[in-house]
This record gives structure tokens, sequence and C-alpha cells, in this order.
């Protein structure tokens, strides 16, 4: 079930949506567990936000692993709407090795996901707005902003979406982070251009995926928001950089979570959990006048994990699974 650009009961009306980092791996045997806790926790979500890479793709298995992403969802795809990011996963490399080669976006995509159409110019499968309740939620495709030159153009498009946003509380879903917690990546072009009007037009919240980590900081001017998240659902475990350490808190590794947002009026509710339900993270923005207070919620969190391993099964050091 897709969104159209505006949905839900009426504003004002108690909300709680579900936020999914990356699926990607084994989502029959490893990734239901995250999405049956998801919905046992909050049986109440009418809206599902996936941050991309929702399957793995290539090597000719891509008929495989969408049927698999459907069937690990069970009801979940039929039950609430659901708002996909694209990832780099949802690409192939077209005329890969050659000089020729480019990045594509799959044929699944326009086939499974029935999205708004109000997206921008250059990538419009893949960016889209919509409108639910007290939420306005804008989708953007970071792949297509660092590979196929659409940066700027979805900075414009973006100003333009939130500057016309009615909402209480403006989401921006992004698949690459803007602020990358895994050593060796750095996504420029999304400062570059899209983060000044994340800034500017006081984005509440930014749920990214991408680097296979838990992680979470605020703004750089030290203010409680915008609130920029990366997480992950599926199996597939990357390492935190020593930076991330440093720079952004709480964070995890070895570590499938899912998501819980409640929105009630003045008052954003951030929960995240471990596919076995365990609070691993919480958060409440607070909407004073123009002004957001982020209250931290530590009780009931369990510690920080790490990864207890030196190297994966296959020897890669920069991975906990493989």
């Amino acid at each position: 079930m897709a969104p159209d650009p505006h949905r839900g009961a009426a504003a004002g009306t108690p909300l709680t949506l579900l936020y999914f980092g990356d699926t990607q791996n084994k989502n029959v045997s490893l990734g239901t567990r995250v999405l049956r806790e998801a919905m046992r926790q909050a049986p109440d979500a009418r809206l599902a936000l996936f941050a991309g890479d929702l399957v793995s793709g290539g090597d000719g298995e891509d008929d495989t692993e969408w049927g698999e992403w459907f069937e690990a969802g069970g009801a979940l795809p039929t039950s609430m709407v659901v708002a996909p990011a694209a990832g780099n996963h949802e690409y192939f490399e077209e005329f890969e090795d050659t000089p020729r080669e480019r990045r594509v976006l799959g044929p699944h995509w326009p086939l499974q996901f029935a999205l708004p159409g109000n997206g921008v110019a250059g990538a419009g499968s893949t960016t889209y707005w919509f409108d639910y309740q007290d939420v306005r939620v804008v989708v953007l495709d970071g792949t297509s902003a660092l590979d196929l030159g659409t940066a700027q153009a979805q900075a414009g498009w973006l100003d333009v979406v939130l500057a016309a946003s009615p909402a209480r509380w403006n989401i921006v879903v992004v698949h690459q982070p803007f602020h990358s917690p895994r050593a060796a990546r750095d996504n420029v072009l999304l400062r570059k251009h899209l983060l000044p009007v994340i800034r500017r037009r006081h984005v509440d919240l930014v749920l990214q995926g991408h680097d296979h980590v838990y992680a979470r900081r605020s703004g750089e001017d030290g203010g409680d928001t915008p609130v920029f998240v990366v997480s992950v659902a599926g199996p597939k475990q990357y390492r935190l950089s020593t930076g991330a350490h440093t720079r952004m808190a709480p964070v995890g590794e070895d570590t499938q979570l899912f998501q819980v947002l409640r929105v009630d009026g003045p008052n954003l509710r951030y929960e995240a959990r471990t596919a076995t339900g365990h609070l691993y993270d919480a958060f409440e923005l607070v909407r004073e006048g123009a002004a957001t207070r982020r209250v931290e919620l530590a009780e009931g969190r369990i510690a920080p994990r790490t990864c207890g391993r030196a190297k994966t099964l296959k020897g890669r050091a920069d991975r906990c699974w493989e």
C-alpha cells in the first residue's frame, strides 16, 4: 500500500508510525522477526517508512529477493501505508566494467510501489512527499543525488516542498546518511546541497540507512533538532568509525533494530528497539511555540552493543556480519 499525497485521519489525531533501516539480506530467515516484533510493539501503526536497500539485488536474484521481502513483511505491506526510499541496491550497474557503465533504477521499483509521482525532475520515480495527519514526509534519493547529478535539483525541490508544509512535524527519509557513522564514507554532495535546506526549513527528523550500524546525532550548531538517525533492520552489520564514537550517541553495532514513532500534538516520541523488543534508544521532541526541545528518555534502555568478533568468517575486519 503506497502513500497518497494527503492521507490519514484529521490533523491532531495521534499517529503511530514505524521506521526501518536497511532490510536487504535474508529477509525471510532473519528480517521477519524484526518486522513482526515492530507490529507487535505498535499494533496501532498506520505508516511504515523504509530507508532503502530493501533487497540486495544483483546476480539475477532480484525476483527471489523481492518475493522474500514481501513474504517477510507478512501483513505489514497490506495493513498500513508503506513509504520506501530507494537505496543503492535498488539500482544496478548497466554496462558494468565498460566506459558506458552507469547506475540504472531496477525495473521492480516502479512496478511494486505506486508512489505519489510528485518528485523532482530527473528522479521522479524515487523522490516524493506526502502528508499524513500532522506529519509531512519527504523522501529523497541519495543514490541519484550522489551518482547521477541530481543533488542540486533535489535541494531546490526539497526547499519548495518544506516551505509549503502545513504540518506540525517534518520528516525527511533518505538512504545515504548526511553524517556517516561508518569509516571511509563521506556523502559530501548531500551536505553541500541538501543539508542547508534541512536546517533552514527546520526539519525535525532525518531517517537514514546504508551504513548498517546504529547512530544518532543532532545538528552541528548544538541545537536539539534536526535529529539524524542511522539504523539497520537486517542482519548485515558493519562497524562504527572512530569518529562516530565521539560525535554520535547512542551508537550500536551487530544489532537488528526497528523504530516506533508516536506523534501526539506537540509531542513526538521516538523509540529504537531490538528484534526481541528491548529498548535501545528513546527521546521525545516537544514543540514549544516556534522552538523544539529534545528530552532524552534513558529509563529502560539496554546497554550499548558493540561487535564482539575481530573479523567475519570470511575474514573481513570492516564488518561484523558478512
